[in-house]
């Protein structure tokens, strides 16, 4: 449950630098790179799972 929680602390924060950087006037083309950056990171996160290739903190005291 921790790395969910921080996952979303994560995405707000992404969320919120670019709706910022939106509200500031920065070009339209930057802030669609940012965003089919964070869509890529979940997707790719996302097949990670999938596919069990998922990288666990604990895994070096086992």
């Amino acid at each position: 449950m921790k790395s969910k929680e921080l996952s979303r602390r994560i995405l707000a924060i992404e969320l919120w630098v670019i709706i910022s950087l939106f509200m500031l006037g920065v070009k339209e083309t930057y802030l669609t790179y940012m965003s089919i950056g964070v869509i890529l990171c979940a997707i790719l996160m996302s097949l990670a799972k999938i596919l069990k290739q998922e990288v666990r903190a604990n895994e070096e005291a086992e």
